[in-house]
């Protein structure tokens, strides 16, 4: 097939709002008029590489039924580096980890989103770590990490990837086709969706903030600087600030594409080390979002992603402690991530009843379920949101 009639195939995911943004398949990205970044121009790798898009299917490359998938071990973990800690999402891990693995020389780049202009974030491969540590911190905006597939094909050398649940799983799918050996470092996070550019210009007007486009945004921290940390906006008109809290449940998450509310893995299943945050809780086990130092759920999903953190470890890169009732801990943490694993298949139903393509998934069946007034509750819920295609 060639390149003009998977044009045509990437439209159709564009307009049933299934694009991620993830820029696999492309050259160049555009912001559509729903304020996402889709592809502008596909690259020559497009044709061979769309049936991994991530509005396409999805492969969970640890097969698990597990709640929340393969787990080998898992910690409570923060950097010992006091800067890493602060500035990182929820106590710096992953950015320690692909920090310390570089200066050992255990990898030879880390790829990941790095700093941008204003709220315009783009992929970059690191081989410094301070300039790792300085582009440090959560993006609630599109990110195309997948922009730049040909720099990761040509490197010459071992990475740590960084990368969104369903961008891991595309890359990883797209390598193995690719014949690629080399032996890569995948890590990932618990990912609740991507919210839009309009995501942030809400949060900001509603703060008062009179923005009218992306451009004027001069910098943004969605989190960080503790833990979670404020959503601080530096505009053309001023800095404008509130909470993690607010600005992702009155803005950020009202944004989301049809993709993600369909998505199978919030959790990061197919990498070798996944972060989330591990909130304290209340007496009655409600997550707590007062601001102090950060400390990270860490996961270790295969031999490989718990050969590095021991590692880390052992040069006191991270601080780990065992968290021995993984389930139940998350399962008051984390309630989204538990009924998004639970319920995506009556979520799928509803869309292909309304006419929407949906992905196809492997890899993904659960040993647990959902009470059935639930999974209805999820079904109709999801069949009243989407316009029929």
């Amino acid at each position: 097939m060639n390149i003009k009639n998977k044009s045509f195939e990437v439209d159709s995911i564009i307009k049933s709002d299934l694009c991620v943004g993830c820029g696999l398949c492309a050259e160049s990205m555009k912001i559509s008029e729903s304020s996402r970044l889709i592809p502008d121009n596909l690259n020559d790798k497009a044709k061979d590489f769309f049936k991994f898009c991530p509005g396409v299917s999805r492969h969970n490359h640890n097969d698990s039924n597990g709640l929340f998938g393969k787990v080998d071990a898992a910690f409570e973990s923060y950097s010992t580096d006091a800067e890493i800690r602060n500035k990182g999402s929820s106590g710096g891990t992953i950015t320690a980890i692909a920090a310390d693995l570089l200066k050992r020389g255990i990898v030879n780049g880390v790829y990941t989103i790095g700093v941008g202009s204003g709220i315009h974030f783009l992929p970059r491969l690191f081989t410094n770590a301070n300039d790792l540590v300085y582009s440090a911190g959560s993006k609630y905006c599109p990110t195309p990490t997948l922009l730049n597939i040909h720099e990761l094909l040509s490197f010459d050398g071992d990475l740590a990837i960084i990368g969104k649940p369903c961008e891991i799983s595309a890359l990883k799918s797209a390598l193995i086709q690719n014949g690629y050996t080399n032996k890569h470092i995948f890590i990932s996070f618990f990912c609740a969706g991507l919210p839009s550019y309009k995501g942030t210009l809400d949060v900001i007007n509603n703060l008062g903030g009179n923005v009218n486009s992306t451009s004027d945004i001069i910098s943004i921290n969605y989190r960080g600087e503790g833990w979670p940390g404020k959503f601080i906006a530096k505009t053309q008109n001023g800095i404008f600030e509130t909470s993690y809290d607010n600005s992702w449940g009155n803005g950020l998450n009202r944004t989301l594409p049809l993709v993600c509310k369909l998505c199978p893995d919030g959790v990061g299943m197919s990498a070798d080390i996944v972060c989330a945050d591990y909130w304290d809780t209340d007496d009655k086990g409600y997550p707590l979002f007062d601001d102090k130092p950060g400390k990270s759920l860490l996961l270790a999903r295969s031999e490989l992603g718990l050969n590095i953190i021991n590692s880390c470890m052992a040069t006191s890169a991270i601080v780990c402690n065992y968290v021995e009732d993984l389930e139940k801990g998350l399962i008051l943490r984390q309630p989204l991530q538990v009924n998004r694993r639970l319920s995506f298949k009556e979520r799928g139903y509803a869309a292909k009843l309304k006419g929407v393509d949906i992905p196809k998934t492997t890899g993904y069946k659960s040993a647990y379920k959902l009470s059935y007034l639930k999974r209805v509750k999820s079904f109709i819920g999801m069949f009243l949101r989407i316009k029929k295609q």
